[in-house]
């Protein structure tokens, strides 16, 4: 009896031990979420090769959601490489969600965004609005967005600091200067 009594009281440490894991887990799950880890994603580059966000984790980075076919993120490409050349301690990402037609750009469109905008150094990506989330309440594995274009402002280590729907571009260039 002694014994059941002592397997039941271990069983029972690790059901709980387990259940706190789990909790801590759940804690630490990235999300667009100020002061979280921004789920790590890939999209393609353009020479249509795969990379992941975290490919530019030790920088910090503006990452720029943007349409093809958006008048404002339009704006907000002719301005991204001087705003890299200004700061060139920040990666400022485009990711190019659709091309100007709305479909899924491919590593063509993307050079075209690149060349159309005088883009050298700063990248520029494709994916698609799978990737994305007009739902609040579903912040992993996507990117809130409610209106083109939209930034956030994820520091060195990977977690988001702010996020900016819309293009101004002092603003931008303000709050790129504070990430760490």
């Amino acid at each position: 009896m002694l014994l059941l009594t002592l397997l039941l009281s271990c069983a029972a440490e690790l059901q709980v031990q387990d259940s706190a894991d789990i909790l801590a887990e759940e804690i630490q799950q990235c999300a667009t979420l100020k002061d979280h880890e921004i789920c790590d994603f890939y999209a393609i580059d353009e020479t249509g090769e795969e990379v992941y966000l975290s490919d530019l984790y030790g920088q910090p980075i503006v990452l720029d959601l943007s349409a093809g076919w958006c008048g404002p993120c339009i704006a907000a490409a002719g301005e991204m490489q001087s705003k890299a050349e200004q700061l060139p301690d920040v990666t400022f990402l485009t990711l190019l969600i659709e091309d100007s037609q709305g479909q899924v750009p491919d590593s063509s469109d993307i050079s075209q965004w690149e060349e159309d905008h005088g883009i050298t150094s700063a990248p520029v990506w494709g994916s698609s609005r799978d990737l994305l989330s007009q739902d609040p309440l579903e912040m992993k594995d996507h990117l809130f967005l409610t209106g083109w274009p939209t930034f956030y402002f994820i520091d060195s280590e990977g977690k988001l600091q702010e996020s900016l729907r819309g293009y101004d571009a002092n603003t931008i260039l303000q709050k790129a200067s504070e990430l760490k």
